[in-house]
């Protein structure tokens, strides 16, 4: 299958990237439930500009290419229930086997707007009777909670479960949010046994995978077996090619023009969600405004408040004289660099730039050699003077080895895939931590 607008199904993306339709209608698709029914779900564009920055689509790259089946339409067949009369396997029951959906991943990553599209996708697919408006709901995990008090408070558990039995389909968001709350976990573990019986598709979110030690810790046994027993599809910050191409839908959205070098450079800084990435829009065009706004007035001419970038587009001259990070700043980052990896790798900053040949520190030393020089775009040589005073030319190899490693396919070794998940959690959390530090000058 092309990876291209046949996957999209709305824009034409380069080749290596795939997009999915945020299409998951308005608020009144979903059920209502009570009289707080306008705070169980947002509108459908308050929905995407909180999760995605205002994109009407997903945009992946190889960082997410799990969530590319997502789109195929033979992916939402295995949705429809096994009593619907579809030709499949006798011995495979294709709704027990998929349901749960679970996505997991860090805020912003897009999480709810893509559970949002894949359970009204699975709903209108497999809705024989169009006269009949079938409509799921959604509730996020301390939603579900008090609702599930407010039942056994009122004695009303029955209608309760008879509420969610008789929608169309689930959505829970941030189910970590039920950490701690074993009776809402038990409820729901019930709950999505029943769903799955009656061939109801249900999607959860959560940050963590069910079967990461964060979540088996946190989670009752129940649950964990339920949400680990259907697909768990991570989903990850976007990758570079991702971000080249948001960028240049965000900036056509804010109306600020890039030149191709500026794109780049916010591209490879700027790698954090897509939220994080709008944020950067909506500071800069606000200073731009700021500044043009200045420039008119000191000339005497009409303003271009409504539109900053008329004259020219913002090229790395004008980013540089808005945005600073002098060498104190990059100072602090690469040490945050330095802790962060020892923390994650259980050693010492000191262990760090020793001598010692173990190959643990070996490892963590490579892990934060690759981060300075992939984040803040440090010197060899000064890579090396931090640690240790070692030459240049084993700080690259260092970082090529890394380099390299995170360039392999994720199927290579099992050993490998576990460090290069171990790498790019450091990365975003990194990431997300430089991504607020880069400040205006005023």
């Amino acid at each position: 299958m092309p990876e291209s607008a046949e996957i999209s199904g709305s824009t034409s993306l380069p080749t290596s990237l795939f997009g999915i339709p945020l299409s998951f209608g308005n608020r009144s698709y979903f059920e209502s439930w009570g009289k707080n029914a306008s705070n169980d779900i947002a509108s459908a564009d308050d929905a995407q500009s909180q999760v995605v920055g205002g994109l009407n689509e997903f945009i992946g790259d190889h960082e997410n290419r799990l969530l590319k089946c997502l789109v195929e339409n033979r992916f939402y067949s295995l949705f429809e229930s096994t009593e619907s009369g579809n030709d499949c396997d006798e011995d495979f029951q294709p709704i027990r086997s998929l349901v749960p959906l679970v996505l997991y991943g860090e805020t912003g990553t897009g999480k709810t707007a893509l559970a949002l599209t894949l359970i009204s996708r699975f709903i209108q697919q497999s809705n024989d009777d169009e006269s009949v408006e079938l409509k799921p709901i959604c509730l996020s995990g301390s939603e579900f909670f008090r609702r599930h008090l407010a039942a056994i408070d009122r004695q009303s558990m029955t209608e309760f479960r008879q509420r969610i039995l008789s929608c169309s389909g689930l959505v829970i968001d941030n189910i970590e949010q039920l950490v701690n709350k074993v009776s809402a976990q038990r409820e729901l573990s019930f709950l999505i046994d029943r769903l799955i019986e009656l061939g109801k598709p249900v999607v959860a979110t959560c940050k963590k995978s069910p079967l990461s030690p964060a979540s088996t810790s946190q989670l009752i046994p129940a649950l964990l077996s339920r949400l680990s027993g259907g697909v768990n599809f991570p989903v990850y910050p976007p990758g570079l090619e991702a971000r080249r191409e948001i960028i240049a839908r965000l900036a056509d959205l804010h109306r600020v023009e890039l030149t191709k070098e500026a794109a780049e450079w916010v591209a490879n800084r700027m790698a954090v969600s897509v939220p994080k990435l709008n944020h950067f829009f909506v500071q800069l065009k606000t200073e731009l405004k700021s500044r043009f706004a200045a420039k008119d007035r000191a000339a005497a001419k009409p303003s271009h408040a409504d539109n900053p970038m008329t004259d020219r587009a913002v090229d790395m001259v004008t980013l540089a004289l808005i945005f600073q990070q002098d060498s104190n700043a990059n100072e602090l980052m690469a040490k945050r660099i330095v802790e962060s990896v020892a923390e994650d790798f259980e050693l010492t900053v000191s262990q760090m730039s020793s001598n010692s040949r173990k190959q643990t520190i070996v490892m963590a030393r490579g892990v934060a050699i690759w981060l300075e020089r992939t984040l803040l775009g440090t010197s060899y040589h000064k890579i090396g003077v931090r640690y240790g005073n070692r030459d240049h030319t084993t700080i690259l190899h260092a970082f090529q080895k890394f380099d390299a490693l995170l360039k392999e396919k994720p199927d290579s070794s099992e050993t490998n895939s576990a460090l290069c998940n171990r790498i790019r959690n450091l990365q975003q959390r990194l990431n997300e931590t430089f991504a607020g530090q880069m400040t205006l000058i005023q």
